[in-house]
């Protein structure tokens, strides 16, 4: 190997999931939401209130535990991904809204893998200044 080619460029391009990826990922996964967290076309770049208002409907519907089942899986796949955005929108978002109820935060943590269960405790332990038991 020659001197060039130690000078030569030394990083790796990871790919990013965009705005309508991420949007298109949930709805994706809750196709039955589409018309109530994402109603038009201009939704696609607004991840943040997609998934602020996908987290307003699940507290809604608490209750249908085939649909919290879901959510359980969902927030476990994504909280496994190394995407920055997917991330953001997972906890800025999605576990703010289902930790704004202390009982719906304490019924996802019981219910999430490791991972989730301690971006979920993070949540509750900075944004709502609770201390997870």
């Amino acid at each position: 190997m020659g001197e060039a080619e130690k000078d030569g460029v030394n990083f790796v391009i990871v790919p990013t999931m965009t705005p309508r990826e991420v949007v298109s990922l949930l709805l994706g996964r809750f196709p039955a939401m589409r018309d109530v967290i994402c109603p038009d076309e201009d939704c696609f770049n607004e991840e943040t209130i997609v998934y602020d208002s996908f987290a307003t409907e699940v507290v809604r519907r608490v209750d249908d535990g085939d649909l919290f089942d879901s959510v359980i899986r969902f927030i476990d796949d994504i909280a496994e991904s190394k995407d920055r955005l997917l991330n953001n929108v997972l906890v800025v978002c999605l576990l703010e809204g289902l930790a704004s109820d202390p009982d719906i935060a304490r019924r996802v943590s019981g219910a999430v893998g490791e991972t989730a269960r301690t971006l979920l405790r993070d949540v509750e332990r900075n944004f709502y200044h609770r201390m997870n038991t």
